[in-house]
């Protein structure tokens, strides 16, 4: 029971980071009501609701246990080769004309070519 606490009050750390992160947004001249500061609060209301809607769904389907997915976020953390917290994306090679994607783009600004989504949270 107190993994099960140390991971939400972790995810719930993360979670108020975040928030904070977009009001320091805001004190730096970005309006609290502004688009940018209004999409980051937003986003991170979306992205903590399918977090917790998908865990609920693993818990209750496979019988994952709550260690298990603090081992996961503690690899994938890693993955991208600094332990830092964050999921950090990479810029890629267009398939079609070899020229670099930002992770951002949809397409390729050279060629229009679509990204290729190897991964469902490059979609969200």
């Amino acid at each position: 029971m107190s993994n099960n606490r140390n991971l939400f009050w972790t995810v719930g750390d993360m979670i108020d980071q975040a928030r904070i992160a977009a009001d320091q947004a805001t004190g730096s001249g970005i309006p609290a009501d502004s688009p940018d500061s209004t999409f980051a609060n937003d986003r991170i209301d979306q992205l903590t609701l399918v977090c917790a809607a998908m865990w609920e769904l693993m818990k209750e389907k496979l019988a994952i246990q709550d260690e298990e997915l603090v081992n996961k976020v503690a690899a994938l953390d890693a993955s991208d080769g600094v332990a830092d917290g964050k999921m950090t994306s990479a810029s890629t090679k267009c398939a079609a004309c070899g020229r670099t994607i930002f992770p951002k783009h949809r397409r390729c600004l050279y060629c229009g070519a679509p990204v290729v989504i190897d991964n469902i949270f490059k979609t969200i």
